[in-house]
């Protein structure tokens, strides 16, 4: 049994074409959108600062970790401002009991309470 020759052609194209196309990389699929952490929504804020004349100072607070940042504008022929970070300064929970005990004048129950002084005997 004899193919014509048109049918073998077409047999050849057949085949070059499924296996070109079985050889050719795919598409790799869209990357996953991000998702949005609850605790990530209004994780940063910026505060500003007005300081009267000289302006207005603008700080970036990371409310998540309590990192800061502070925008120093740009400087003479300089094009862009910056955001430069602000080292951050801890003090232990005694020191802001006792500072806010002196700022509203009321006893810190740590602080130890001074004996009144007694009074002097009279004399005989």
């Amino acid at each position: 049994m004899k193919l014509p020759l048109q049918t073998g052609i077409l047999g050849l194209a057949l085949a070059t074409g499924l296996v070109s196309t079985s050889c050719t990389p795919q598409a790799a699929p869209p990357p996953a959108p991000a998702t949005v952490v609850a605790s990530d929504v209004n994780r940063f804020q910026v505060v500003v600062a007005s300081e009267g004349d000289r302006g207005s100072v603008l700080f970036l607070v990371d409310t998540k970790e309590g990192s800061t940042w502070l925008y120093r504008p740009p400087q003479g022929p300089a094009v862009n401002g910056f955001w430069s970070d602000i080292p951050r300064i801890t003090y232990p929970p005694d020191f802001w009991q006792r500072a806010f005990s002196q700022m509203t004048g009321t006893p810190d129950a740590a602080a130890p309470v001074p004996a009144p002084a007694s009074a002097p005997s009279p004399a005989r």
